[in-house]
């Protein structure tokens, strides 16, 4: 990085690397009076130098005064990063002033050795403001350069949800440009992950037919006529199979009777049969099962388990020419699927929404529903594209991508181009999704999983 690179400073005698050590141990201390010191000499022996300015502002943030970094360090000089456009260092303290990742940043800077203290600050900072400018991609490649320093601070920083850098990192999965979808990089990784894509097969293949008039009457109202009930599909592996299906099968049962429910299994041993007669599964009383299954080969990954149902949802509402409504596994219906194909009789897509800051959570991938017109294929198509390109990150942080991507594809099919209707569920059910599912694993196991497709385990 430029930041590294003395040379670009011309001749001074002053010690500068000696005064950075003493820096880094009072940052380590964090004695911020005398870091604040240490900055003001650097400053007045060589302004044009980004050391002064940074410890300053670290000064500043380890002192209680993050508010106001971003006013007293004005007067620091544009500088490049790389290739990647200038940028002001005082606009990455109004980014990290919102998303508070001050501790994350600190961590970085204090426990990494003297010689790379101020080449992952300025990186870290660079690529906040990347990711502020929604230049996701640029933005996640400079923080995993910054992560390939081999700095154990980095990777022993914590994953919880309020934590910035977890946040930073869900950002680097957004992609809200239409011109993205040209770049090389987008067109190169989808290219390489398709190929790692294998055969979706069926156990199970019913013919796309509307269900028989004569199917048990169901315990809620009917909406629409019978071609148009919509599909009940879930997906998993055989270990989230034999936790949940027996008690979202009986939700659907209760609440759902004469609906075709379709199972998706990742990496099912035995390899289902012919009407998947060599696959235990729970019984389905009133309604009618069709099973399919896949190898993920070297997808092969927690996030994956959570995204391939969507990287697959274009394919099966082809196959079916009826709406699906997608649902977790580890959820229970609380009131039948009929409210959910009422509220999007005029939408081609259907989901939850919540009021978060985290843009990959806003739209909740735990009930899904897609109509399978132009628009809710097109809309299917571009959030699997979008999974299938961002597998080829490294594994770190990858967790929320079905929902980053969902959110991804939303903003650019009907925030941007007009040409997706959307149901937000929250909104015209009255109710919040955990109150029209009920979940079955609590916040830790949730936590553990998140950790799990993080390669952190």
């Amino acid at each position: 990085m430029a930041f590294g690179n003395h040379d670009l400073y011309g001749k001074n005698d002053m010690d500068f690397e000696g005064v950075l050590e003493r820096a880094r141990a009072a940052l380590g201390q964090r004695r911020s009076g005398e870091v604040l010191a240490l900055s003001r000499t650097l400053v007045a022996a060589a302004p044009e130098r980004v050391e002064g300015w940074l410890l300053q502002a670290l000064a500043l943030i380890l002192d209680g005064q993050a508010g106001i970094v971003y006013r007293r360090v004005l007067p620091l000089r544009r500088r490049r990063f790389d290739d990647d456009g200038i940028v002001f260092l005082k606009d990455v303290f109004l980014i990290l002033d919102r998303l508070k990742a001050y501790d994350a940043m600190l961590a970085a800077a204090t426990d990494a050795p003297a010689g790379e203290l101020f080449a992952i600050v300025p990186g870290y900072f660079a690529a906040c403001v990347l990711l502020a400018r929604r230049r996701f991609d640029e933005g996640f490649a400079l923080l995993g350069a910054v992560r390939s320093r081999c700095l154990a601070s980095l990777d022993r920083l914590p994953t919880t949800d309020d934590d910035g850098f977890m946040v930073l990192f869900r950002h680097a999965l957004l992609v809200n440009d239409p011109g993205y979808l040209g770049q090389p990089y987008y067109r190169d990784n989808l290219a390489l992950n398709r190929a790692q894509l294998g055969p979706l097969h069926w156990a199970d293949a019913p013919e796309p037919e509307a269900p028989e008039s004569s199917a048990p009457e169901s315990s809620a109202p009917e909406s629409g006529t019978a071609a148009e009930r919509s599909v009940v599909m879930v997906s998993c592996d055989r270990r989230y199979a034999d936790l949940f299906l027996p008690r979202f099968f009986e939700s659907v049962d209760r609440l759902c009777r004469g609906r075709l429910v379709h199972l998706h299994l990742l990496d099912p041993e035995p390899e289902p049969g012919p009407g998947a007669a060599a696959v235990a599964l729970p019984p389905l009383r009133h309604n009618r099962l069709a099973l399919s299954w896949e190898r993920s080969g070297a997808l092969k990954c927690a996030a994956w388990y959570a995204s391939a149902r969507f990287v697959r949802m274009a394919g099966l509402l082809r196959h079916y020419r009826r709406p699906v409504v997608l649902f977790d596994v580890d959820v229970a219906l609380c009131h039948p699927v009929e409210l959910v194909e009422q509220a999007m009789a005029d939408a081609d897509f259907g989901c939850f929404r919540m009021d978060r800051l985290d843009p990959g959570s806003v739209y909740q991938a735990s009930v899904t529903a897609f109509r399978p017109n132009p628009a809710g294929l097109e809309l299917a198509e571009l959030l699997g594209d979008l999974i299938l390109s961002k597998m080829s990150l490294k594994r770190p942080l990858l967790w929320l991508i079905d929902q980053a991507s969902l959110y991804s594809a939303v903003t650019i099919l009907a925030d941007l181009s007009g040409r997706l209707r959307v149901a937000d569920l929250t909104r015209r059910l009255g109710m919040t999704v955990d109150q029209y599912v009920a979940f079955c694993q609590r916040n830790e196991d949730k936590l553990r999983l998140m950790k799990l497709a993080s390669g952190l385990l």
